[in-house]
């Protein structure tokens, strides 16, 4: 079951993955996952997702990385401040 494999991300190149809190749907393969990334801030980045099962001893098998996956973060315009409303002539 895919609720049962640890997901990771390796953001932006980096070798040290971020731990992935998954939610996955499905009874058979191909399932359905999503997962929160961590916070980013605005522009390029780049991901790659692995799976790792916990083997009995402690230790952990991690399947091959993912192709890279390139996506753009835009940042959510804020509320206007100073805002004047003129009236019409």
């Amino acid at each position: 079951e895919a609720n049962a494999y640890v997901y990771r991300a390796y953001l932006d190149g980096s070798t040290i993955p971020t731990v992935l809190t998954a939610l996955c749907s499905g009874a058979v393969s191909p399932f359905a996952c999503s997962a929160p990334l961590p916070p980013l801030v605005t522009g390029t980045h780049t991901v790659q997702v692995t799976a790792a099962v916990v083997l009995p001893d402690g230790r952990s098998a991690e399947s091959a990385k993912s192709a890279v996956f390139t996506f753009r973060l835009f940042a959510a315009p804020g509320a206007p401040t100073q805002l004047r409303i003129v009236p019409a002539l």
